[in-house]
């Protein structure tokens, strides 16, 4: 049997950030000062992020990764691995490869950890025994577990500010840095130019910069091809669009950059 909705319950749930439709979450977006339509997130990425922007505090060490969690979303990596904490602190498992070392976040059953680096001959995930209200204690000991395992896509550093000079002889700090480093697999990162060895014919890796002779006979040489070669950017200034929504969610003085990072494929 058809049952129609209230129109109240419907408009109410317009409001509501879990139950808004696609096109009036876009509107509440801009209500809360958050475009994200210029972003070119996924949908449910989209909804993750908002939900995390206004129900958390503002300006906290927790709130920036719940809100870089939501936003990235559909990059997150999830498995399942059989995990065994060790002493130093460190996970073993034969199910642990080096894309989770290098520096990561790790979430492993809802606790995060951060990783350190990974070693190849022992296979030893080494983690981080430091400990905030984000990230949680690294385990020392324990037997093995099989566990959700969820690989965040970013990586948060904090450069030491340096000290600037002041009126009077005195000194002050500069304006505090946070930098994203975002985890990609290497083949979505690709260099604006660079040079194939020895000279080497081209084969399945991608376009780089070419020299082009606009007087030349043949047609590739002026105009590169077709299709002609594509342009490339750096990856030094990353998702400008996505650092401009944070300008309002951290603390004064917080200047937020965001970098594109090599690392190993998934």
């Amino acid at each position: 049997m058809l049952r129609e909705a209230s129109h109240i319950r419907t408009a109410r749930a317009d409001t509501q950030i879990h139950r808004a439709p696609r096109d009036y979450l876009e509107r509440l977006a801009t209500l809360y000062s958050l475009p994200l339509q210029a972003t070119e997130t996924p949908h449910l990425s989209q909804r993750a992020f908002i939900h995390e922007a206004l129900y958390s505090v503002r300006g906290s060490y927790t709130a920036l990764i719940n809100q870089l969690g939501g936003l990235f979303k559909h990059l997150i990596e999830e498995t399942t691995a059989t995990l065994t904490p060790g002493a130093d602190p460190y996970l073993t498992s034969p199910d642990i490869t080096a894309a989770w070392g290098e520096e990561r976040l790790i979430r492993v059953s809802g606790a995060l950890y951060h990783s350190t680096h990974y070693d190849s001959g022992t296979s030893r995930l080494y983690l981080s025994p430091a400990r905030s209200l984000a990230i949680t204690g690294a385990p020392t000991s324990g037997s093995a577990q099989s566990v959700d395992v969820e690989l965040l896509p970013f990586v948060i550093r904090e450069p030491q500010p340096e000290l600037l000079k002041a009126r009077f002889g005195r000194t002050q700090e500069a304006q505090c840095t946070v930098i994203i480093d975002m985890i990609s697999a290497e083949t979505e990162i690709t260099p604006p130019s660079y040079w194939r060895e020895n000279a080497d014919a081209r084969t399945n890796d991608p376009y780089g910069a070419h020299i082009l002779d606009l007087f030349s006979l043949t047609e590739s040489e002026r105009n590169g091809g077709q299709p002609p070669y594509p342009l490339y950017f750096e990856g030094s200034d990353f998702g400008p669009s996505i650092r401009s929504l944070f300008s309002d969610l951290l603390a004064a003085g917080v200047e937020l950059r965001m970098r594109l990072r090599r690392t190993f494929s998934p």
